[in-house]
């Protein structure tokens, strides 16, 4: 385990498996029980809400429930770095690392 912290009524523990991706185990501490795990990078939410969680892995981005909110053809050694919600509600900004050094894009998910 490298890091746990709260969001809202759960736990969320972060384990690192491998270069730039981790594996998310998430405990509802009103149910007691583990929510399905989640393998990625870069997991974030807007407030408290588990439900707004979005991470990364490798070049796609995903909502919480699994959703494929973006994919980005990353050329070889480049890779996202940070997402971050940014504006409106339903705007994500990934931020993304690499040979050409950094830089951002900034979108709302279909049927956001």
């Amino acid at each position: 385990m490298t890091d746990w912290f709260p969001v809202g009524q759960y736990l969320v523990f972060q384990g690192h498996t491998g270069p730039k991706h981790n594996v998310y185990c998430i405990f509802d501490t009103v149910s007691r029980s583990f929510e399905p795990d989640l393998m990625g990078a870069n997991l974030t939410f807007r407030g408290d809400d588990i439900t707004t969680g979005i991470y990364s892995f490798w070049s796609d981005v995903y909502a919480y429930d699994g959703t494929l909110l973006a994919s980005f053809d990353l050329e070889e050694g480049e890779f996202i770095s940070r997402l971050e919600y940014s504006g409106a509600p339903t705007q994500i900004t990934a931020h993304i690392f690499g040979n050409r050094g950094e830089w951002s894009t900034t979108w709302s998910p279909s049927g956001a």
